[in-house]
């Protein structure tokens, strides 16, 4: 069985997303990290693993992100 975590965040502190990330990836295939339009996009990027990342052009709130 293939399993993915999404974690959608808007303005994320990094220090605080990584931890997040790193605590999830052990029992999932793919991290999906879902961004709604944060100003910090490129720090974003950077900071996280060799994931799939998303970034949303417009905050589209955190129902429709998880679809």
């Amino acid at each position: 069985m293939k399993i993915a975590a999404v974690i959608v965040t808007y303005h994320p502190d990094i220090a605080l997303l990584l931890t997040n990330v790193e605590a999830v990836m052990p029992p999932v295939k793919a991290v999906l990290v879902v961004d709604n339009h944060s100003e910090n996009i490129d720090a974003i990027q950077a900071a996280l693993p060799v994931n799939t990342k998303i970034h949303v052009e417009k905050n589209v709130g955190y129902s429709q992100s998880n679809q």
